[in-house]
């Protein structure tokens, strides 16, 4: 019986994360519908740090080995 317990409680566990996932893709078909009828731009969204912080987290080296995105080597 404790088998059948463990399985009833993963279906019910995944059972809230397909849920979960189903609201998520609702809100961001939601969210493209509205960037493309008001043409949202990013900074239109985002702080200036929030993009900076992005953007410094996309710059990687290619020219140094073994090097992070926080620029370590």
């Amino acid at each position: 019986m404790p088998k059948i317990k463990a399985l009833v409680a993963m279906k019910q566990r995944l059972q809230e994360a397909l849920g979960q996932l189903d609201e998520q893709e609702e809100v961001l078909e939601l969210v493209r519908h509205a960037v493309a009828q008001y043409e949202l731009k990013p900074q239109d969204v985002f702080s200036t740090t929030e993009l900076e912080a992005a953007v410094l987290k996309s710059i990687v080296d290619d020219s140094i080995p073994y090097c992070d995105r926080n620029g370590n080597t």
